[in-house]
């Protein structure tokens, strides 16, 4: 029995034009550990966002303005993790620190300015083919967080997305891609595209290339009662972070104005952060892989259960190149024992204050999420648990065990069609290690080569007022 084919629905080119007008307000209570931070109880204004659409539905513009980027609505801390509970909290011993925040420019307040083009190319017997094209400044496709904060039910960003992945890829760029459509309810997506590459913890977020960024992303997707996204997006760019020059036995201050060769001290051989010649922390390439799904069922109108998940992993190059000490010795094997016959791991220029060695010129990282979330009636729940490695390496090669957990909880009351309150729980872990010689050699029962960890703990919990109405006009 042959099953009937059911046509495609038809495209159809008719001119709109639509605003969305949203607004996001907050109050609440900030900490770190079981203290009180001075930005609590401030209120902050998140989103001032007009979102204008406009179009035939096959060529289309977008303007996304967030007025909000332009206000210094927020008291912008930094936290003192050298804080010393033992002590009375003052000038001498604060738990926070004052920052001026940066100054917005218009890029940042323009979150989207872009031009699409989608076009039906093929259509026969249940099965289609539409390419799509945009260019301008918008969220390239990568991960499951790609929309913007007055898009999704839930507005506040994965702990993943914000500080793991550096707040997504939102820039100016050009993509093409093509949708396979297999059914009204089916389709599957592939895009490419290329972009500045300004993310400031993955790529090179200080623009010191000016070397565009690429990527790719698959995209399956299903509508239905039973509905499924599931999306693989990669990112291939150069990056730069630098090392941190103040620490003390830190990674730059033991590899600053050495040799590559300390048995013959030439100027060949000598590394200088300044010097151009030995790229030392500069114009590295990282490659970014996400895989994201979000899936759920709609058991009718007022109550739906859903899922969404996301990892990420990162391996990004390093200035590492293989040395010799003023013994001769290349490499270090399993036991710690430097030899120069090429037993074990070679010798590198990365090292810190425990003089272990790096053996790689690279370093990989990953981190993920996973969210449950419900819709029942007029209340929206989410509960998500997130895990992250460090996403570089900044003081200490021990950067590379620091890890962050993060625990975000919420609950939206829908009270209105164009406004709902929303109460929001988040509560982090940050584990963090540093080497301190002067300590190690006082302390019973420390090595040389140990390495402090410490955990610390923040929190907050905030009351949300959100306002949106949406304005849409369309020629029938």
């Amino acid at each position: 029995v042959s099953r009937e084919v059911v046509p495609l629905d038809p495209f159809v080119t008719n001119p709109y034009f639509s605003v969305t007008a949203y607004g996001s307000f907050n109050n609440g209570l900030y900490f770190f550990g079981k203290k009180s931070l001075s930005s609590s109880w401030r209120f902050a204004l998140d989103n001032a966002i007009l979102d204008f659409k406009g179009g035939n539905r096959m060529f289309n513009g977008r303007l996304l303005v967030d007025f909000a980027k332009g206000l210094r609505t927020d008291k912008v801390v930094a936290i003192n993790y050298d804080h010393d509970n033992s002590m009375p909290t003052d000038g001498r011993n604060p738990v926070e620190y004052n920052v001026t925040p940066e100054s917005p420019n218009a890029l940042d307040i323009l979150e989207d300015v872009s031009f699409t083009m989608k076009h039906p190319s093929y259509r026969k017997n249940g099965f289609g083919i539409d390419v799509n094209l945009q260019a301008g400044k918008f969220n390239m496709p990568f991960g499951m967080e790609t929309l913007y904060k007055h898009e999704y039910i839930f507005d506040n960003y994965s702990y993943l997305n914000s500080h793991f992945l550096g707040k997504g890829f939102n820039d100016l760029g050009l993509s093409l891609g093509t949708d396979l459509l297999f059914s009204n309810e089916m389709n599957l997506a592939f895009t490419a595209f290329v972009f500045n590459g300004t993310n400031r913890v993955m790529l090179d977020g200080d623009n010191y290339f000016q070397d565009p960024s690429l990527g790719f992303d698959l995209r399956y997707g299903l509508k239905g009662d039973f509905y499924t996204t599931f999306a693989i997006s990669f990112v291939f760019g150069s990056s730069y972070h630098d090392y941190d020059s103040g620490a003390r036995d830190g990674i730059f201050q033991t590899t600053n104005n050495t040799y590559l060769d300390d048995q013959n001290k030439t100027e060949e051989y000598l590394i200088l952060k300044e010097d151009g010649r030995n790229d030392y922390a500069f114009n590295k390439k990282n490659r970014i892989l996400s895989i994201a799904t979000d899936m759920g069922y709609k058991f009718n109108e007022n109550v739906v259960l859903g899922l969404e998940a996301q990892f990420a992993l990162s391996n990004r190059d390093m200035f590492n190149p293989t040395r010799i000490d003023e013994d001769g010795n290349t490499h270090i094997d399993a036991n710690g024992i430097l030899n120069s016959i090429g037993d074990g791991d070679n010798l590198r220029f990365i090292r810190d204050g425990s003089n272990n060695f790096w053996g790689s010129s690279s370093y990989t990282t990953w981190g993920f999420y996973a969210a449950p979330y419900a819709r029942i009636h007029m209340f929206d729940f989410l509960a998500r648990i997130g895990y992250n490695k460090a996403p570089f390496l900044y003081r200490y090669l021990e950067d590379s065990n620091n890890s962050t957990l993060a625990l975000d909880f919420n609950v939206i009351y829908n009270f209105s069609k164009y406004a709902n309150v929303s109460l929001a729980y988040r509560f982090i872990k940050e584990t963090i290690h540093k080497y301190d010689r002067e300590y190690n050699e006082n302390t019973p029962g420390m090595e040389e080569w140990d390495y402090l960890r410490d955990i610390f703990y923040h929190s907050h919990i905030m009351l949300n007022l959100a306002v949106k109405y949406d304005f849409l006009w369309e020629k029938n």
